[in-house]
């Protein structure tokens, strides 16, 4: 029936912002993770996939409860800075935030592994003729296509999936 292609069309929106917003965070962390020397990077990367412990739901409870006008950010900077942030917290864009900030660990994870599995013999020859921007556009980027791909639609995926988040936040998918 008709009634059916707008929750359709809103589902594919979801997952499609979604999967790109994950897509954006977590291919640079996961470049940074992966090829640098950082101190602190385990950690850090630790730290950042915690959120794929917990389910979307517990998250975006999570996000409701610190971007509220009662909630804990509103404690701390004025009720006029939380207002605009509690009321985009509800519909697409609260969606698409507590959906990224679930699966973005996800894309930075496969991100890093793939970066590891390239061999540092071609990035080290292409470095002789090539500044590292270069070598990573060229070089790095093409050979782990294939992983962020991979990445790119099994979050779309997930997202496609989600229901309780939507719910939760008042947008119907």
């Amino acid at each position: 029936p008709r009634h059916y292609w707008a929750p359709v069309g809103h589902s594919l929106t979801l997952a499609t912002l979604t999967a790109g917003g994950a897509m954006l965070l977590g291919v640079p962390l996961g470049l940074l993770l992966g090829k640098t020397d950082l101190p602190f990077r385990r950690t850090l990367a630790v730290l950042l996939s915690i959120p794929l412990l917990l389910p979307p739901y517990i998250l975006a409870v999570c996000w409701f409860n610190l971007l509220t006008s009662h909630g804990l950010l509103a404690r701390v900077i004025p009720a006029e800075a939380v207002e605009p942030l509690s009321t985009s917290l509800f519909g697409l864009p609260g969606c698409v935030w507590v959906l990224v900030s679930a699966f973005m660990p996800l894309v930075m994870i496969l991100t890093s592994i793939y970066v590891r599995a390239v061999s540092p013999r071609i990035e080290e020859a292409a470095r002789l003729v090539a500044r590292w921007p270069v070598v990573l556009r060229h070089i790095t980027l093409p050979l782990i296509f294939p992983g962020l791909l991979f990445a790119g639609i099994l979050v779309f995926l997930l997202a496609l999936g989600e229901v309780g988040v939507p719910m939760f936040l008042g947008y119907p998918v």
